[in-house]
């Protein structure tokens, strides 16, 4: 998919890093420390996932990212569950603004 189709956030949500403005969304992932998130609406064609990353930033202290993606309805299943989970760790690794190495969940 696409860039526009996720997104990343910093600690608190504070600070859409790169995609798509979920700001709601992001905050409510953080805040409840969420690992997995899944949303489907019958009149889309996508879902939206979702889940909330520990980084160490590079050189610096622990921190959260959020990462969001809208993903087909019609791939979903457990090893795209998976692939989100690959995406996720490469796409905040890869901000090189805001470099970290992802921790965990």
């Amino acid at each position: 998919m696409k860039d526009l189709y996720f997104s990343i956030y910093d600690s608190d949500a504070s600070k859409l890093l790169r995609g798509f403005e979920c700001y709601e969304l992001a905050y409510s992932l953080d805040m409840n420390g969420t690992v997995f998130y899944m949303e489907y609406n019958p009149k889309d064609v996508y879902a939206i996932l979702g889940c909330r990353l520990i980084v160490q930033i590079i050189g610096g202290r622990e921190e959260r990212r959020m990462f969001i993606e809208k993903v087909s309805i019609k791939e979903i299943c457990a090893e795209r569950i998976f692939k989100f989970y690959e995406r996720a760790k490469r796409e905040v690794e890869s901000i090189k603004e805001h470099q970290c190495k992802v921790l965990g969940f």
